[in-house]
C-alpha cells in the first residue's frame, strides 16, 4: 500500500515591521504635546499594548488597545500613529499575503 495520507500544513510566516520605518526613527509614535506639557518630571507614563490587524497589503486594517497606559490621550495617539504610519511585511500562508495580528508594546516616557 501507499501508506497513510498526511495533511498538508500551510507554511505560515508572521508579519514583520517595515525595517525602513524603524531605521528612519518613525516607528515609535510621538507623545502628544498636551501630555508632554503636563508631565512635570521625567519618568515612565505607562505602556500601551496594541494589536494591529495587518492586512495583506501591509497596512494596519484595525488597531485595538489590548492594555491601556492609563491615559486615553496616549492610547489614542498610539492607535492613530499605527493606522497612519505603520507598515509591515505582511504575513503569508503558502507564499500568499494574508491578514494576521501583530501585538506590541509602546512604553511612554518623558525625556528631559
Amino acid at each position: 500500500g501507499a501508506g497513510p495520507v498526511l495533511p498538508v500544513v500551510p507554511l505560515r510566516v508572521e508579519p514583520r515591521p517595515d525595517p525602513r520605518l524603524v531605521a528612519a526613527g518613525r516607528w515609535n509614535p510621538p507623545m502628544p504635546s498636551a501630555v508632554q506639557r503636563q508631565a512635570r518630571r521625567a519618568g515612565d507614563l505607562g505602556t500601551t499594548v496594541l494589536r494591529c490587524v495587518v492586512a495583506p497589503d501591509g497596512r494596519c486594517a484595525a488597531v485595538l488597545v489590548l492594555a491601556s497606559s492609563g491615559d486615553a490621550r496616549l492610547d489614542a495617539a498610539a492607535r492613530s500613529h499605527a493606522r497612519r504610519v505603520w507598515r509591515f511585511s505582511p504575513g503569508t500562508v503558502d507564499g500568499r499575503p494574508e491578514a494576521a495580528d501583530y501585538d506590541l508594546r509602546i512604553r511612554w516616557q518623558v525625556v528631559d
